[in-house]
């Protein structure tokens, strides 16, 4: 049987990693067949540079039919101004935003760039 571990601790206090955990349980209880992890994990400092934003202002690029213009607060002093391809979502919208700077699976490294004339910091994921 699978327990989370979060179980456990809405019954006991758990002040030990989650190893030193399962070699007790493994010795006094039960047989541990393994430990799995599941969330994010930061692998290379990267995370920091993936944030939820709020879409204010979504309008047609002035240049390109099929990209739309969106103005994006993800929480800093200054929104960021993002192309985008997607017609899904408009202006109320939340989305996921890598910003400047991360690196998207595969190795690309986000960077400020002008997408037909407009610049864009950062990319709206889906």
């Amino acid at each position: 049987m699978r327990v989370p571990l979060s179980w456990l601790r809405d019954y006991v206090a758990l002040e030990m990693p989650v190893e030193d955990l399962a070699a007790r349980l493994d010795i006094s209880t039960a047989v541990v067949a393994g430990i799995e992890r599941r969330g994010v994990q930061d692998e290379n400092g990267n995370l920091g540079l993936f944030r939820l934003g709020k879409v204010l202002e979504a309008a047609k690029h002035p240049n390109a039919d099929r990209l739309q213009l969106c103005v994006v607060d993800v929480g800093e002093s200054e929104p960021y101004q993002i192309v985008c391809g997607a017609w899904n979502f408009g202006a109320g919208a939340t989305v996921a935003v890598a910003l400047p700077g991360a690196t998207l699976p595969g190795g690309l490294v986000l960077e400020r760039r002008k997408l037909r004339g407009e610049e864009s910091a950062g990319m709206i994921l889906s």
